[in-house]
């Protein structure tokens, strides 16, 4: 009875710590694409590990490997423009931000798998999209930074997660179950490649300080998704779902808040609740 909650703790902490930690990493003044690519490769061991304990070949079907390379293509952007948007925008909105961008699958969902909403899911649709312009693009935070076309990498940040959640989708409306693994192995492998040729453009230079913040990372990545697939083996995924995506936000915003004084103001402050509500919506309707 105690399996079901304690996963859906893991998967919640793994979710809603991560946006906060790379903050930390950024903090302490890390090269941040360093972190990155010792993120990913941490991500890819343990889904090579995976893939072994569950007898799957690490290869599996190779369209499905295709659309796991897509997917860690994307991993690269949205990690690149996480730099951008937690410098200046903040823990607090840069999550709230990706975690609306269920949004985008949603939407394919519907229009693409021809899936039929009920009036729950409308209702967290039409909320989720009543949110978005309310967010603000700031908070009151130690060591932001003010930049330029700061709404642009934030809807930059909210179309890349949303091919993600698209990506993801599709990958369980096509693929058998068993190439899961090896999917998420591609994806991660081929974001830690990726992040690794932008080290080589930028010439950074690699220490072991900065690996080791990215380490955790990866963990966290790991911990987040196996917290949910245990979760869901002992829970429904009507309470699963709409729990993690609720819950990992509102322990963004306390870690944010206790580590790095976030206060969010105005109208971003009046969509915490809305975004809340939203993300329940879309994850609870059928």
């Amino acid at each position: 009875m105690w399996k079901g909650p304690l996963f859906l703790l893991i998967s919640v902490i793994g979710a809603g710590g991560f946006a906060p930690f790379m903050r930390f990493a950024q903090t302490r003044r890390c090269e941040m694409v360093v972190v990155g690519v010792a993120n990913y490769i941490a991500a890819s061991a343990v889904m090579l590990l995976a893939c072994f304990l569950n007898g799957v070949r690490p290869w599996g079907s190779s369209p499905y490997v295709i659309l796991g390379l897509m997917m860690g293509a994307s991993y690269v952007a949205v990690w690149v423009m996480l730099e951008v948007t937690l410098h200046r925008s903040g823990v607090s909105i840069s999550s709230m931000v990706a975690q609306l961008s269920v949004l985008v699958p949603v939407l394919v969902s519907i229009f693409i798998f021809l899936e039929r909403p009920g009036p729950v899911r409308i209702a967290g649709i039409i909320l989720g999209g009543l949110c978005l312009p309310i967010i603000g693009t700031r908070v009151r935070g130690e060591g932001l930074r003010s930049g330029g076309y700061s709404i642009l990498w934030l809807f930059g940040l909210f179309l890349i997660c949303g091919l993600i959640g698209s990506l993801v989708k599709a990958f369980r409306e096509l693929a058998p179950a068993e190439d899961f693994f090896p999917f998420m192995l591609a994806a991660f492998a081929g974001a830690a490649i990726g992040t690794a040729l932008l080290l080589l453009h930028r010439r950074v230079r690699v220490v072991r300080r900065d690996l080791l913040y990215g380490i955790p990372l990866g963990m966290l990545n790991c911990l987040a998704l196996f917290g949910m697939l245990f979760a869901l083996k002992e829970l429904d995924g009507s309470l699963v779902f709409p729990v993690r995506a609720a819950a990992s936000l509102l322990l963004t915003f306390g870690v944010a808040f206790l580590l790095f004084g976030e206060r969010l103001r105005g109208r971003s402050l009046m969509a915490i609740p809305l975004a809340v509500v939203a993300l329940v919506l879309m994850n609870l309707g059928k």
